[in-house]
C-alpha cells in the first residue's frame, strides 16, 4: 500500500503504531476506530475492513486506494495511508469530531433538518466534493447521510467513496460505464439496480436526490421495507418527491427551488439527470450559509461522538432482531448461489422413527447416539455431515449443524424458544414417503442440530445439470410424488416456502427406479428465533411475487404451489427459471411485472404448459390448490 506524506512526515503503515481508542462507526462488514498515531501523536480515524466478507482482489482494491489517496478537496476526507494487517485492510484517514450527518439526525432530528438553509449548507458541500470527483473521473456510489461527515466547525467531508465501490467488484470500461452492482438500495440509481447498460457519473446525481429527501424527512424514502422490496418499488414507481415522502400526508414547507433541485435529480432516465456543475449553478445553492452556521445548528446540545455510537449500535442490534426475519441479515448485493450440494453418498435404508425430544430438556445427550463423519456440504446457513447412528448398528444418516447464537434470558426470547422446540417435536413425528424424515433435533452452546434420513443419489438440481431435460413421464411421476408431499405437509399445518430442486433429493428404489423426497426445510419455520446467526435463502428464480414483499403473514399454501410449478418447469427445460436474466433484479422486475420465463414457451407438451402457467400464476388467490393439483390431467394418469 503507498505511504502519504503530510509534510515532512510519513504516515506509518503498520497496526503497531496505532492505538486504537474507541469505536465511532459501524458498518456491514467494517469498523471506524478513533486512534492516535504513536509516530506524531495525532488523532485519526482509522477504519477497519474486514477482507473475508468482501468479493474483490486485493490488487483491485490497492489500486483504487492509490487513486483515492492522491483526492485532495476541501469537501472530501483525506486519506494518509492504508495497510494490511492478516485479514483486515485498515485505511487511516483524518478524524472528523463531528461524525455523521446520518447519526447526528438520529440523535437530535429524527424527523429531518425542520431548516431549509441549513439543508442547503450542506448539500452545497456535497456537491462541490461530487463536482471534483466527477471532473476526476470518478464516481462515488453510495452518496448518503451516513457518508457524510462533519469536522467540528460544520465543514462537510465526503466519505467512503472508492474504497467502499471497489470492495464490492469492478472499474469503469473503456466508455466510462460501471457495471458492477453497488450501493445502498434505498439510495440506489435505476440504472444501478438493472446491470443492463452500466451506469456512469448520473447514479451519483441520483443518490444525492435521495439524499436532500433523506435531509427533509430525517429517512431516505422507503427505508422502512426491506431490500428486494424497495428494489421494485424503486424501478416501478414513478420517482419520489418531497409531497409524496412526508409523513401522514402533512403538507410541504419547503420552497419551490429545493424542489426542483429534487425533481432534477430524480430522472429515471440518465440522460436526463443534469450534471453535478449544472446542479450547482441552481439558485437554490447561490447565497447559502457558512459551515459556522452548520456547526451552531447541528451541534447544539449533541452528545459526544462515541456516545452516538454507542447508541447507534444498540437501536441497529435492536432494528436487526425486529426487522423481516426473511431478509438474511447479511444479505449482499451479488447474490451468490449458495445452496448446498450433498454428493458421494452410500445407499441407505429405510429408518423407523424415534422418540422426539422433550420441549423443556433438549439437552446434547441425544447427539452421543450419533458419530459425524466427513463434511458432505455446507449452505449459507448449515453445514452437512455424513454421520452413523450408532442406535441401529450402524445406519448411514445425514448430521446438520445450524449454528446459533449464544442464548438469552429474555422473557420474550425464551417464549419463542420454547414455540421453536414446540414445532420441532412436531417435525421429528412427520412420516411421509416422499419427505426426508427428521430423526433426532439436539441443541449444543453453539448449534441445532439434527439428523435426517439418508438419500443417496444426491439433489435434483444435480439431476437436471448432469442429464439436462427430463423426459415428460418423469417429470410427471415426480411432479405428483412432489404434489403429495406438499399435501402432507400442509395437512399438518406446515408451508415449505422453499421447493426448489436443490431441495428435492433423489433416492434409488429396489427396480432403480428414482423417486424424489422433498426435504423438509425447518428453519424456514423458526425463522422467529433471534438466536440463529444464518438463515436459509430461498433460490432467487423461485421466488413468488408474494416473497418478495414485506408481509410474512401473505405466505400461503399457494406460495407451495407456485413454487412447484417452477420445479416442473426446470425438469422440462434443462435449467433454472429465468436463466435468461443475468441476475436476481431483473429476475424480481420479471416476477413482479407478470413475466413468465421463457423458458416456459419452449415447453412442448400442452398439459405440462398449462399446469406450469396455473401454478406460477401471479395472483396466489388464482392457483389451484394442492388437491386440485393432484386432479390435473398433466400428473393426474401418473405412475406413483
Amino acid at each position: 500500500m503507498p505511504e502519504n506524506k503530510q509534510g515532512d512526515f510519513v504516515w506509518p503503515n503498520e497496526a503497531q503504531y496505532y492505538e486504537l481508542l474507541h469505536e465511532i462507526g459501524i458498518g456491514a462488514s467494517a469498523t471506524v476506530w478513533e486512534a492516535v498515531c504513536k509516530a506524531n501523536g495525532d488523532h485519526v480515524a482509522v477504519k477497519i475492513v474486514n477482507l473475508d466478507e468482501t468479493n474483490t482482489s486485493l490488487d483491485e482494491v490497492r489500486k483504487e486506494i492509490k487513486v483515492i489517496s492522491r483526492c485532495s478537496h476541501p469537501n472530501i476526507i483525506t486519506y494518509y495511508t492504508s495497510f494490511i494487517k492478516e485479514n483486515e485492510l485498515w485505511l487511516v484517514m483524518e478524524l472528523l469530531e463531528g461524525g455523521s450527518v446520518y447519526d447526528i439526525m438520529r440523535t437530535n432530528f429524527p424527523n429531518g433538518l425542520q431548516d431549509e438553509d441549513l439543508i442547503a449548507a450542506i448539500l452545497k458541500q456535497v456537491l462541490q466534493g461530487m463536482c471534483y470527483f466527477h471532473e476526476c473521473l470518478h464516481i462515488h456510489r453510495d452518496i448518503k447521510a451516513s457518508n457524510l461527515l462533519l469536522d467540528k466547525h460544520g465543514n462537510v467531508r465526503i466519505a467512503d467513496f472508492g474504497v467502499s465501490a471497489i470492495i464490492n467488484g469492478g472499474f469503469m470500461d473503456r466508455r466510462g460505464v460501471r457495471q458492477t452492482f453497488v450501493g445502498t438500495p434505498c439510495w440506489m440509481a435505476p440504472e444501478v439496480m438493472e446491470q443492463v447498460t452500466g451506469y456512469d457519473y448520473k447514479a451519483d446525481i441520483w443518490s444525492f436526490g435521495i439524499t436532500a429527501l433523506e435531509l427533509a424527512n430525517g429517512h431516505a424514502p422507503f427505508a422502512k421495507y426491506p431490500p428486494m422490496k424497495v428494489l421494485l418499488m424503486t424501478l416501478q414507481n414513478e420517482p419520489p418527491t418531497l409531497e409524496t415522502t412526508l409523513a401522514g400526508g402533512k403538507k410541504s414547507r419547503f420552497s419551490s427551488k429545493f424542489k426542483e433541485v429534487i425533481s432534477t435529480c430524480l430522472k429515471k432516465e440518465p440522460k436526463e439527470r443534469i450534471t453535478s456543475a449544472k446542479l450547482l449553478e441552481k439558485s437554490f445553492f447561490k447565497g447559502v450559509k457558512k459551515s459556522d452556521y452548520v456547526a451552531k445548528h447541528l451541534f447544539n446540545k449533541l452528545p459526544s461522538l462515541q456516545e452516538r455510537t454507542r447508541r447507534v449500535k444498540e437501536q441497529l442490534e435492536a432494528e436487526k432482531a425486529a426487522s423481516d426475519p426473511r431478509i438474511p441479515a447479511s444479505m449482499g448485493w451479488d447474490f451468490p448461489d449458495e445452496e448446498e450440494e450433498v454428493t458421494g453418498l452410500a445407499e441407505g435404508t429405510e429408518t423407523p422413527a424415534a422418540a422426539p425430544p422433550v420441549v423443556d430438556a433438549w439437552h446434547s445427550d441425544v447427539g452421543a447416539h450419533y458419530t459425524k463423519g466427513q463434511e458432505a456440504g455446507a449452505g449459507s446457513y448449515k453445514i452437512v455431515y455424513h454421520g452413523v447412528d450408532n442406535r441401529n448398528t450402524g445406519l448411514a444418516i445425514m448430521l446438520h449443524e445450524v449454528p446459533i447464537k449464544a442464548q438469552s434470558t429474555e422473557d420474550e426470547d425464551v417464549e419463542k424458544r420454547a414455540q421453536l422446540h414446540e414445532f420441532l417435536d412436531r417435525v421429528t413425528k412427520l412420516r411421509h414417503p416422499h419427505i426426508i424424515s427428521v430423526l433426532d433435533i439436539w441443541e449444543t452452546a453453539e448449534a441445532l442440530w439434527y439428523a435426517t434420513e439418508l438419500c443417496e443419489t444426491g439433489s435434483l438440481q444435480t439431476y437436471v445439470e448432469t442429464n439436462g431435460p427430463t423426459h415428460i413421464d418423469t417429470a410427471r411421476r415426480w411432479a405428483l410424488q412432489l404434489a403429495h408431499a406438499l399435501q402432507y405437509l400442509h395437512a399438518h399445518s406446515i408451508i415449505h416456502r422453499n421447493v426448489n430442486t436443490a431441495e428435492v433429493l433423489l433416492r434409488t428404489k429396489q427396480d432403480k427406479v428414482l423417486d424424489v423426497a422433498l426435504c423438509e426445510e425447518i428453519l424456514w419455520n423458526i425463522r422467529d428465533d433471534p438466536r440463529f446467526a444464518l438463515r436459509p435463502k430461498q433460490r432467487d428464480s423461485y421466488l413468488s411475487p408474494e416473497q418478495y414483499d414485506d408481509t410474512a403473514e401473505k405466505y400461503t399454501e399457494k406460495t407451495d404451489v407456485y413454487s412447484l410449478g417452477m420445479v416442473v418447469l426446470e425438469l422440462l427445460s434443462g435449467g433454472p427459471p429465468y436463466s435468461e436474466c443475468k441476475n436476481t433484479i431483473m429476475i424480481c422486475r420479471r416476477v413482479s411485472q407478470g413475466k413468465t420465463p421463457q423458458a416456459l414457451d419452449a415447453v412442448e407438451d400442452s398439459l405440462a404448459q398449462l399446469f406450469i402457467r396455473s401454478c406460477i400464476n401471479q395472483q396466489p388467490g388464482n392457483r389451484p390448490t394442492i388437491e386440485a393439483i393432484l386432479q390435473d390431467p398433466f400428473i393426474a394418469g401418473a405412475v406413483p
